[in-house]
């Protein structure tokens, strides 16, 4: 099963209150601290990173001028969809488009304020492992220590059960980044830069890594 690090966000703007739909990448939240999204009418919706404790208390808030709303990394990541609603009308969304986009047709429905689908708390081998990783390669993302031999920089996330993976948007090379068990975290910890292989798959495990100690 794969979780993608691009999701939709649909948004409804304080100022004319019209609902807008935008392109939200975490890697570009988690890199820049702050996105800003403007409507049409003007107004700005703030996106931006509450570090607080380095592991797990990462909280992404989202922030018009009368509305904000807040969720943790491990919310946002666990959750295929995220919805708020505040009578009968969506105030907010955060998943695919096409999802978001039925959950308009049915806002006569008499809803819960806080919406959840599609709970991801099991599918990981290691939850806490695989969101320890991502804030490591957010972190090097940031610093732009992350990149492809060819040169490109814009590099995408895909979630899977047991590992993290990077593509490269130029020349399709992979990065495997295995995230089950404290060893692979700690090989991750270890790294200060990531270089994906030209149109090629190359991966960080802790089998290799103790591997080349053994064959040094």
């Amino acid at each position: 099963m794969v979780i993608e690090g691009c999701k939709d966000l649909i948004i409804k703007c304080s100022l004319c209150n019209r609902l807008k739909e935008y392109e939200f990448n975490l890697f570009n939240v988690m890199k820049y601290d702050k996105i800003e999204y403007e409507c049409s009418c003007g107004e700005t919706i703030k996106v931006s990173v509450e570090k607080g404790n380095l592991l797990r208390g990462r909280a992404i808030s989202f922030k018009s001028r009368k509305a904000s709303f807040k969720f943790s990394l491990h919310n946002i990541l666990k959750n295929q969809s995220i919805c708020r609603y505040d009578d009968g009308s969506l105030v907010f969304f955060l998943g695919q488009k096409d999802m978001g986009r039925k959950k308009l047709k049915k806002l006569g429905l008499q809803l819960d304020d806080i919406v959840t689908k599609f709970n991801r708390n099991d599918i990981f081998v290691n939850f806490d492992i695989i969101t320890r990783a991502l804030i490591k390669l957010f972190d090097l993302e940031k610093q732009d220590r992350i990149q492809c031999d060819c040169g490109n920089t814009k590099i995408s996330i895909e979630l899977f059960y047991d590992r993290i993976e990077l593509k490269c948007l130029n020349c399709n090379g992979v990065k495997l980044i295995f995230a089950e068990t404290e060893e692979d975290l700690k090989v991750i910890l270890d790294k200060d830069r990531i270089n994906l292989r030209k149109s090629d798959i190359s991966c960080i495990d802790s089998i290799i890594d103790n591997n080349k100690h053994i064959n040094k």
